[in-house]
């Protein structure tokens, strides 16, 4: 079964194996020229890993990257978080 919307609707073909790959491959060219705005994500076949999340970084460490990013040029806010292109880069040269 192969679904897709176009201006705002949706539409389903129940095509045989030829005919769905021919469809798919007639619009791998235009989806692959646009830009994905929503929809459904493809689920994996196979049970992913959970995410560990990083430990969480106290105001004091917080403090000393913002101080080490502005005098390494970067331009970083006072308050929020911190871009982890930043916290990288505080990372690699401590």
């Amino acid at each position: 079964m192969q679904t897709f919307t176009i201006n705002g609707v949706d539409y389903s073909l129940d095509l045989g194996a030829k005919s769905a790959e021919k469809f798919d491959k007639d619009m791998g060219k235009w989806i692959d020229k646009a830009t994905r705005i929503g929809g459904r994500h493809k689920r994996s076949s196979s049970k992913q890993a959970p995410t560990v999340s990083a430990p969480r970084t106290n105001k004091e460490q917080l403090a000393a990257i913002r101080e080490w990013a502005r005098s390494n040029g970067y331009e970083v806010s006072d308050r929020g978080r911190i871009p982890n292109t930043i916290v990288d880069a505080f990372h690699e040269a401590n």
